[in-house]
């Protein structure tokens, strides 16, 4: 919508896409969120910002989690500090990601989604219970 309406058209007269005209944002004539929740993905790196929590997940490590709120630059991981807050964001991107359409050479989602939910199933501790510690 933005480029449409940079191009002079009308964004209202658009139907069927995911977002907004984000130039009254852009030029402060919308101080408010374009958005509560965003979502960016590329092959097996996604990333979802919600509210003022970030959360970046890669295929080779750990997710990072961040408070925009205080750490604009993304340079202090809360991961460990919020595990909670790591599952409730990653869960959401793996629910979004089924939703996405696939290139015809890819496995369908679908199959990953019910994959998931056969692995937890056979999980022999609850996905939400808290980590045992090394001293019990």
């Amino acid at each position: 919508p933005t480029f449409w309406a940079a191009a002079g058209g009308d964004p209202h007269r658009l139907k069927g896409l995911d977002g907004v005209n984000l130039a009254p944002y852009i030029l402060n004539e919308n101080l408010e969120r374009p958005h509560q929740t965003l979502f960016w993905k590329k092959e097996n790196r996604a990333a979802i910002r919600n509210g003022d929590w970030k959360l970046l997940r890669f295929p080779d490590r750990p997710a990072e989690l961040y408070d925009l709120s205080r750490d604009v630059s993304e340079s202090n991981n809360l991961a460990r500090k919020y595990p909670q807050k790591v599952r409730e964001l990653y869960k959401r991107i793996f629910e979004w990601e089924g939703d996405l359409e696939r290139p015809l050479w890819m496995l369908q989602r679908k199959y990953e989604t019910l994959a998931m939910e056969r692995m937890d199933s056979y999980r022999q501790v609850p996905i939400d219970a808290e980590p045992v510690s090394e001293e019990d």
